[in-house]
């Protein structure tokens, strides 16, 4: 029963930090407000973790990080060679975009905190890093279609990449921030995916 008991409050903790770092990021979070959120004792928290920080990194560890960048990079590769008319339809995307769509519902506020809310984190870098993986991959991606006839990337077409994908980012993280139920999730992601790779090739052409 004591160690059920402890298992409760440490997943009370954690819920709360989650929560409360995706809304404040790490700096804006403190130990007293975690506690106040999850309802029990500063002491409590005390009890399992020795500050914010080791909460925050046992939260948001390494190997998560690397499973969404895994992921990211499945779908890229999925499109390699083919056009992005109907891409959404193509059976490997169709099973990529199901798989991001579960991470994206599991791991709601990791996903917030790491894209919107790393401030004053060793994952600060992240969103920067992701958008320059992702203007790379738009790159390869030409280059495997050349026989399409498909334009070359100039500095102002990389410009304009860096912007539309700092905004896709941000409109998944509002997707997750406004969405409360798993079907208004892949309902929104797969419109924005729609909308997007429209725009992408009439970008790229």
């Amino acid at each position: 029963m004591a160690q059920t008991l402890k298992e409760t409050i440490k997943e009370s903790i954690d819920g709360a930090a989650l929560r409360l770092f995706s809304m404040k990021g790490l700096q804006g979070t403190t130990i007293a407000s975690i506690a106040q959120e999850a309802g029990i004792s500063v002491g409590n928290v005390y009890t399992y973790y020795s500050n914010k920080e080791e909460l925050f990194y046992t939260l948001m560890p390494k190997h998560f990080i690397d499973t969404f960048l895994s992921l990211l990079r499945s779908k890229y590769k999925t499109t390699d060679g083919r056009s992005l008319s109907g891409i959404m339809q193509y059976g490997p995307m169709i099973l990529r975009d199901r798989e991001m769509q579960r991470l994206l519902m599991d791991h709601r506020e990791r996903i917030i905190i790491l894209l919107d809310k790393a401030d004053g984190t060793r994952y600060e870098p992240f969103r920067e890093n992701l958008i320059g993986f992702m203007i790379r991959n738009v790159r390869e991606y030409v280059d495997t279609m050349k026989e399409n006839e498909m334009k070359p990337l100039d500095e102002g077409k990389y410009r304009l990449l860096r912007i539309i994908y700092d905004n896709l980012l941000q409109a998944f993280v509002e997707i997750l921030r406004e969405c409360r139920t798993e079907g208004e999730i892949e309902e929104s992601y797969e419109r924005l995916l729609s909308y997007h790779y429209g725009g992408i090739m009439a970008f790229l052409n």
